[in-house]
């Protein structure tokens, strides 16, 4: 899944290099993913931004492990540089910052890839959906 969503990314947007999860802990590193694909699942606003907050329900859907914002903030703000990204645009207040997928076909991508990979299935979407109302 790493290797796909790397080629696509790369391909979509220029500046996506190393999400490989060589860099960092063994334990967070490996989920990146995991993260981009809940931000895929995220609910949104009108204009296409969530909260941190947002993705926690589809990170523990797709992991089955629960996470909290800490623990995956790293990852959105790596999203948003060039080490890893940008696939994700900040915008707010720190704390309160939303973010939003740059180029918006990579949140489409990245749902089918992580269908096709098996990281979520129809019915962890259907529950994912329920449970954000």
């Amino acid at each position: 899944m790493q290797h796909v969503l790397l080629s696509l990314l790369v391909s979509l947007c220029p500046g996506v290099s190393n999400l490989d999860g060589r860099v960092g802990t063994a334990c967070t590193a490996r989920i990146y993913p995991q993260v981009l694909l809940a931000c895929a699942l995220a609910k949104t606003d009108e204009l296409g931004y969530f909260p941190a907050g947002d993705i926690r329900i589809p990170l523990k859907e797709i992991t089955g492990k629960r996470y909290e914002i800490p623990s995956f903030s790293r990852h959105l703000n790596d999203f948003c540089e060039s080490g890893r990204g940008p696939v994700l645009q900040k915008t707010g207040a720190a704390y309160r910052n939303k973010f939003r997928f740059i180029n918006p076909l990579v949140q489409p991508y990245t749902i089918m890839q992580g269908r096709a990979n098996q990281l979520i299935d129809k019915e962890k979407l259907a529950a994912i959906k329920q449970m954000q109302g």
